[in-house]
This record gives C-alpha cells, sequence and structure tokens, in this order.
C-alpha cells in the first residue's frame, strides 16, 4: 500500500508543478521565487510520505521468527 500511496504522491506532485509552471508562465512571473507555491505541497507531502514510511518500517514484528517469514512466504505465493 506504501509504494500505491508513494506513486500517487510523485503523480500528484508532477501534476501541481505543471500547474504552477504553466500559470507562472502565462503571467510572466517565472523568475520570481514567491511564484512558486508548489514547493509547499511538494514539503508536505513529502513530509507525509515520509511519516507514513516510516510508520511501515517501524511496523515490523519485533523478532524476525522463521515460523513469520514462513508464513509470509506463503501469503505471496498463494496469489
Amino acid at each position: 500500500m506504501f509504494y500505491v500511496h508513494a506513486s500517487v504522491a510523485a503523480t500528484g506532485m508532477v501534476l501541481i508543478f505543471i500547474v504552477n509552471l504553466a500559470t507562472n508562465v502565462a503571467a510572466g512571473i517565472t523568475g520570481e521565487w514567491w511564484a512558486w507555491w508548489s514547493a509547499w505541497a511538494f514539503i508536505g507531502w513529502s513530509l507525509a510520505l515520509a511519516v507514513h514510511g516510516l510508520v511501515v518500517r517501524l511496523d515490523r514484528p519485533t523478532q524476525a521468527s522463521s515460523t513469520w517469514e514462513q508464513r509470509q512466504i506463503e501469503k505471496v505465493l498463494a496469489r
């Protein structure tokens, strides 16, 4: 599920950047740093994705037992 969210975030960030670029070009303000409002969306979305990644990473079993690993392998192979 994390990879789905990361893909959606990357696609959304690209679209936001394109909209910001198009509006800046149309207004003739591409050289102004304050006109790049998409940077705030990048920062917010990146922080949210980083928190999600940490939650996924830290939500692993405390002891990596061979039985847990075997169940995970069987779960993947059953698909």
